[in-house]
């Protein structure tokens, strides 16, 4: 009985860790973009704008809970609540895959909004991937609030609304 556990552990592992390395990769595909579009150039002469990146970041973070399947809206809901466990809570998640993507996306900010100390950078990290990992849970809790005018399931206007409130948060500071 213990080896199928441990077998069916391994298996389980072995999914979570694809599925992660998928979301990693169109993540970093799509905010690596951000710099590829924009050119080293045109990002000194112009500037690179919040909004940009955050829509990079949160465009790709539901791109694939938009065409995932059941599985993998699962995957997603086990993903939020490993960011709502404390640090060291889960053995070998002191660092994650996602975050070398993370810190390109909080690269890109600092470069787009250069007055914001890098605690602020970090603490809107935090807040935005609070709010992403909500969304992914699907809670249905917005559902009820209002009375069905809003779905936890529709990722679409999630990543609308959650760009359109996170784009300002750093210039407002």
């Amino acid at each position: 009985v213990a080896q199928v556990r441990v077998a069916d552990g391994e298996r389980v592992l072995g999914q979570v860790v694809r599925r992660q390395r998928r979301l990693v990769r169109v993540r970093r595909r799509a905010v690596g973009s951000v710099g590829v579009v924009h050119g080293p150039v045109l990002l000194e002469q112009f500037g690179l704008a919040v909004a940009g990146v955050v829509r990079a970041y949160v465009e790709s973070t539901f791109e694939l809970a938009r065409k995932g399947d059941e599985g993998y809206l699962n995957y997603l809901t086990v993903i939020a609540q490993m960011n709502s466990t404390p640090a060291g809570g889960v053995l070998g998640l002191e660092n994650t895959p996602f975050d070398e993507v993370v810190q390109l996306f909080i690269d890109l900010l600092r470069r787009a909004s250069p007055g914001s100390t890098d605690p602020d950078l970090y603490w809107f990290y935090h807040m935005l991937s609070g709010a992403i990992t909500l969304s992914w849970a699907r809670t249905g809790r917005i559902d009820s609030l209002s009375s069905g005018q809003c779905r936890s399931t529709d990722f679409d206007a999630i990543a609308d609304h959650m760009v359109s409130v996170f784009s300002h948060g750093l210039d407002r500071r």
